[in-house]
C-alpha cells in the first residue's frame, strides 16, 4: 500500500495558480488595489470613492479635490510603489475621474 503524506493547500494552490495565466493576473490585480491604501496613505484612501484596475489602467474617483490634486503631483511615484507591492508591472496607466 502507497503512502500518502499530508499536502498543504497552498502548495497545491500555487501548482494550480502556475499553470492558469488569469489566476496569476487576477491575484496581482488584487495585490495592486489591496496595496492602495498603504501606498498613498489613510488621508488619501479616506477621498478615494471608487478604484478599479481593468487592463493596466487604474481607475480612481476621489471626492476631495485636493486629494485629487495632491495626487496628480505623486501619480508617477505612486504608479511604481504599487507596482513594487504587487510584484509586477500591472498598473501601466492611471485615469483618474
Amino acid at each position: 500500500m502507497k503512502k500518502v503524506y499530508p499536502v498543504k493547500i497552498g502548495s497545491i494552490m500555487k501548482q494550480i495558480v502556475a499553470n492558469d495565466d488569469v489566476a496569476q493576473k487576477a491575484i496581482l490585480e488584487s495585490r495592486a488595489l489591496s496595496a492602495w491604501r498603504e501606498v498613498v496613505g489613510a488621508t488619501m484612501a479616506e477621498a478615494t470613492q471608487k478604484l478599479t484596475l481593468r487592463d493596466g489602467k487604474l481607475y480612481v474617483v476621489f471626492s476631495s479635490s485636493a486629494a485629487r490634486n495632491d495626487f496628480f503631483l505623486r501619480r508617477v511615484s505612486i504608479r511604481h510603489a504599487i507596482n513594487d507591492k504587487a510584484g509586477a508591472n500591472v498598473v501601466k496607466f492611471i485615469h483618474v475621474g
